[in-house]
């Protein structure tokens, strides 16, 4: 095979590119070292015969220069060349573009050179772009995958502010480019800018990294651990492999010991995590398992009822999409009902926008392996955040009187008017269960982000155990277990739950072992 040019290599000779910053577009802008390179370029335009600079622009539809002083409004460049030439008709192409009065730095300018050359550039990129099938009429979904057409889309929101170049740095060196790192973000400026940024974009300059990064030499050595009890070592030992979720979990929430339990099956991997604060929000969710079991065994038949149709032919069944449409909305209706303290009805529409609303909040805590999203989905989750921290201290600072939240549905602010008056339903029970948690600890600065983590970050991950629960009892080799299941889930006595319990832990037992 051909010899490969390591990734660091790579990184090191785009990273001092960056910080390389070549000179201006103007008049006597070359480095002194390329005078030489200059000359050969003149003496080639005129062994080619090229037009002047009035004729190019006369070919592009624009006016030609009158005069010298025209094409430079500097003295001492326009003289120069009025000598040399004596008509500004004789002006060469290769000097006249380069000597060119440029554009004044300003917002859109992009590299200020002469007009004449952006002109000329900018032609050029729009008959390259319409002429291109790749970029014209192969640009489809069909020949791209919809996921490759949606992937290749612009981006506002990226902290690119639509740039595409990022995503390639992001993807082919992830290694070293970390998230929000400005190399990546915008590798054509220099981070020396910063100073000047400020002043250009105040409130943003300060969420990006300006360092430059780095790396260990022996970061491109990667091992993959395929085998449950390598799986099993790698999480258990967080000083070797220390989890990147507290971390993230702390851009989110501001505070960095968040009250935050990871719970494991103990019959899979039999280790749990408790933070120096404590497990007063785990006590509280575990300490009536009951009343859990209840609400959402009848919010599950609810959702089967309401969201479920007639099958089309003879058969008397009905049909459901059981992940989408029951699964992976249970956990975003309990967490309106106890603790934003709105209820969502089954045919609400703003239920699929609440349940898309969770997703970003898990992803970026959890599942953070794409660098290219990192930015979009850390701004949404730190206004998710405090969004539900404002919600939560109205219902439980003393200080707050009877406010009237749009946003307690849905945490994105465009969703917000669309929230009918007849969703507000009555939630009796939900005020006391927020009470009994403030209860166990009454500092709200500790206790929203603790509540936050164990609920909002957690809701898809639950739906997402469910779901491959459900997948591997619905296959064949899983007839007799679902049978069982639905029997003992008929009992609805405590035996029963217990074996329904360990149905779970064997599917995600098996589970685990397939990876």
């Amino acid at each position: 095979p051909p010899p490969k040019f390591k990734d660091s290599d790579l990184a090191c000779i785009l990273q001092n590119a960056t910080s390389w910053r070549a000179g201006m577009h103007k008049a006597r802008g070359i480095p002194r070292v390329l005078r030489v390179i200059e000359m050969l370029g003149i003496e080639q335009a005129r062994r080619w015969g090229a037009c002047s600079l009035n004729d190019f622009r006369r070919s592009l539809g624009l006016e030609p220069y009158r005069s010298f002083r025209e094409w430079n409004p500097i003295p001492e460049i326009s003289d120069a060349a009025a000598k040399l030439y004596k008509d500004i008709e004789n002006q060469e192409l290769y000097v006249g573009l380069h000597a060119e009065e440029t554009k004044p730095l300003m917002g859109g300018a992009g590299m200020c050179s002469g007009y004449t050359v952006s002109r000329s550039i900018l032609a050029d990129i729009v008959s390259l772009t319409r002429g291109d099938r790749f970029f014209t009429v192969e640009f489809t979904p069909f020949n791209l995958t919809s996921w490759g057409h949606r992937d290749c889309q612009p981006d506002p929101h990226d902290g690119t502010y639509g740039g595409m170049l990022a995503r390639l740095l992001f993807r082919t060196l992830p290694d070293h480019y970390p998230p929000r790192s400005v190399y990546a973000h915008f590798p054509f400026m220099d981070p020396v800018m910063r100073d000047v940024m400020s002043h250009v974009i105040p409130n943003t300059v300060g969420e990006y990294i300006w360092t430059r990064p780095t790396m260990r030499d022996d970061a491109e050595d990667t091992l993959v651990v395929k085998t449950l009890v390598g799986i099993r070592a790698v999480l258990d030992d967080r000083k070797a492999f220390p989890p990147g979720y507290s971390e993230r979990l702390m851009v989110v929430t501001g505070y960095r010991h968040v009250d935050w339990v990871f719970v494991r099956f103990p019959s899979l991997l039999p280790t749990c995590y408790v933070s120096q604060h404590g497990a007063q929000v785990n006590k509280v969710l575990l300490q009536d398992i009951n009343k859990w079991t209840s609400y959402f065994g009848l919010e599950t038949s609810v959702l089967i009822q309401g969201r479920s149709t007639d099958c089309i032919g003879k058969s008397r069944g009905r049909t459901v999409d059981v992940v989408r449409d029951v699964i992976n909305v249970l956990p975003v209706r309990w967490i309106c009902m106890y603790y934003v303290r709105q209820r969502l009805r089954v045919s609400c529409s703003l239920q699929s926008h609440v349940q898309e609303a969770f997703h970003p909040r898990s992803s970026y805590v959890l599942l953070n392996s794409d660098p290219v999203k990192d930015w979009r989905l850390r701004e949404s989750s730190v206004q998710a955040f405090r969004d539900f921290s404002d919600v939560v201290k109205a219902h439980l600072s003393p200080n707050v009187g009877p406010i009237r939240f749009c946003r307690l549905v849905e945490f994105d602010r465009h969703v917000q008017p669309r929230i009918p008056d007849p969703y507000r339903a009555s939630l009796a029970e939900s005020l006391p269960f927020l009470k009994s948690i403030y209860s166990e600890r009454n500092d709200l600065a500790v206790l929203i982000p603790s509540l936050f983590s164990e609920v909002v970050v957690t809701a898809r991950q639950w739906s997402q155990v469910i779901a491959h629960v459900v997948n591997y009892y619905l296959d064949d080799h899983g007839t007799h277990a679902r049978e069982e299941i639905v029997r003992l889930a008929r009992l609805q006595s405590q035996e029963a739950n217990e074996r329904v319990r360990s149905y779970i832990h064997t599917a995600l037992g098996r589970l685990l072992r397939c990876i």
